[in-house]
C-alpha cells in the first residue's frame, strides 16, 4: 500500500523551487484565501501577494476591467501601496 500524497509542500520541496514557482504558489494560496475567507483576514504578507498575483493574472487573462471588477474595495486600495513597497512606481500610479 501506498502512502497517500501530501497536499502541503514540506521545507524540503519549497528549497527546490525557483522564485516564480514560489510566487504562484503562494500568491495563488493567498488570493484563494482571500475569495474564500476575505481580505481583513489575511496577514500583511499574505494581502501582498495576493493583490500582486491577482493584478498580473487578472490583467493578463482579461484586462485591467476585469481585474477592477473583481476586487474588493480593500484589495484595490492596497495593491498601489503593495506596487511601491517593491519598486514598482510606474505602475503604482497609473
Amino acid at each position: 500500500m501506498t502512502s497517500p500524497v501530501s497536499s502541503f509542500p514540506t521545507a524540503d520541496t519549497i528549497a527546490r523551487w525557483d522564485d516564480q514557482g514560489l510566487y504562484v504558489a503562494t500568491g495563488c494560496e493567498s488570493a484563494l484565501r482571500y475569495h474564500s475567507d476575505g481580505f481583513e483576514t489575511l496577514n500583511e504578507t499574505e494581502r501582498s501577494l495576493s493583490c500582486l498575483y491577482l493584478l498580473e493574472s487578472e490583467v493578463n487573462d482579461g484586462g485591467f476591467g476585469q481585474w477592477i471588477d473583481g476586487l474588493c474595495p480593500q484589495s484595490a486600495a492596497a495593491t498601489p501601496h503593495v506596487l511601491r513597497r517593491i519598486g514598482a512606481i510606474e505602475m503604482a500610479v497609473r
